[in-house]
């Protein structure tokens, strides 16, 4: 209810703002009314269309492809001229004080200005899409830290976050992943959920390509938000029939003496019943030892500060998707957008991701990664 109540007031917005003002017949400002509410109700209609799932990932591509970027173009437009109204509004009051300009010549001005973002929000959809579709790129960092152990010194960690594996991130495009992944040659895998958007028996193909993924240590993966209200039960059965190890609220030494530990998303408390528990997680782990903690959300960094983890690893907020509104995906995840952060003795590292997600599938500044982390002593 509330994603309709927030689809409903940014189409009246924009109608008002953008439509409206316009010289137009009624019929032309009725027509272009009806395709901004298309638009922002796009969520809406297309989970009418595609049954329960969340942002109905069982569409054809066909489908899911347009009305992604007509949804996208049309949040762009909002947010472009949402800004633009403030910010001309303000000038236009200064103005009109200062009786510089008349107020007629400033509604001239507010009367184009909606053409000009439209196109702007056109291009940079477009271009978003492209890349956002694209492969991901590698992306190197290093790690260091005084109680690794001294077997583990340069091991590396490729991690894959946010696969969001549907009728868009597929097939082909997942091979691409694995070939990239494999190449690093890492000691050891991990994927921060998300993995897939479906059931099991829509995405299973798909998804049985991740057994190709290869490193000495294995594949371990949690549980992310999308993976729960695609079926818990029933993936988390999947997955551990596949070559990963699944961390749920439990951990794991690897031979070098690294722990690796991990829990579901909080998703899991409302789909599955099954309680994300960082105490369980981590119960058993040495104070002395050096702890990896796998986490969907970033925000859990802040229960974990303070605790037996070292290093926390996230993905979930794709990097905020949009440079320069990348913040307002923070406020929503406790402060973290993208890469490395510092909370008492714990370092956060969050990944922009390694595909994209078809409720939002565009990047721009902010591109899908592979992480490839080495670790060393200081």
């Amino acid at each position: 209810m509330k994603m309709l109540i927030l689809a409903l007031l940014m189409a009246a917005i924009t109608i008002l703002l953008a439509v409206v003002p316009q010289k137009l017949k009624t019929p032309y400002k009725l027509l272009l009314s009806v395709v901004v509410l298309l638009g922002c109700l796009k969520q809406q209609l297309i989970r009418l269309a595609g049954g329960p799932l969340f942002f109905a990932p069982d569409l054809p591509g066909w489908i899911l492809l347009p009305s992604n970027w007509l949804y996208a173009v049309t949040v762009l437009f909002f947010l472009l001229l949402a800004a633009s109204w403030i910010l001309l509004a303000a000038v236009g009051g200064i103005t009109w004080c200062w009786r510089k300009i008349a107020w007629g010549h400033f509604m001239r001005i507010f009367r184009k200005l909606p053409l000009i973002l439209l196109i702007l929000s056109v291009v940079l959809t477009s271009w978003g899409m492209y890349c956002g579709m694209t492969a991901p790129e590698v992306k190197r960092v290093t790690f260091a830290h005084k109680q690794l152990p001294a077997a583990a010194e340069n091991m590396r960690i490729a991690v894959l976050a946010d696969l969001h594996i549907d009728n868009i991130t597929c097939g082909e495009h997942i091979q691409k992943i694995i070939d990239q992944t494999n190449a690093l040659q890492a000691d050891v895998i991990v994927i921060l959920g998300d993995i897939v958007d479906g059931t099991v028996q829509k995405r299973r193909q798909d998804v049985l390509l991740l057994e190709k993924l290869q490193a000495p240590y294995g594949v371990f993966a949690i549980m992310g938000n999308h993976d729960c209200y695609s079926g818990y039960r029933e993936w988390m059965e999947f997955f551990r029939q596949m070559n990963f190890t699944m961390l749920e609220n439990r951990h794991y030494q690897l031979p070098n003496k690294v722990y690796l530990s991990g829990m579901p998303d909080p998703a899991a408390r409302k789909m599955a019943g099954v309680e994300p528990d960082l105490e369980q997680t981590l119960s058993g782990i040495p104070a002395e030892a050096f702890n990896i903690l796998l986490a969907h959300r970033p925000g859990t960094a802040h229960e974990a500060a303070g605790r037996a983890v070292d290093l926390q690893l996230s993905g979930h907020t794709h990097g905020g998707m949009i440079r320069f509104f990348d913040r307002l995906i923070g406020r929503f995840n406790g402060g973290f957008i993208s890469g490395f952060y510092r909370l008492n003795d714990l370092t956060l590292y969050v990944s922009n991701g390694t595909a994209i997600w078809n409720g939002f599938p565009i990047r721009l500044g902010r591109p899908s990664e592979i992480t490839l982390i080495t670790l060393k002593r200081n």
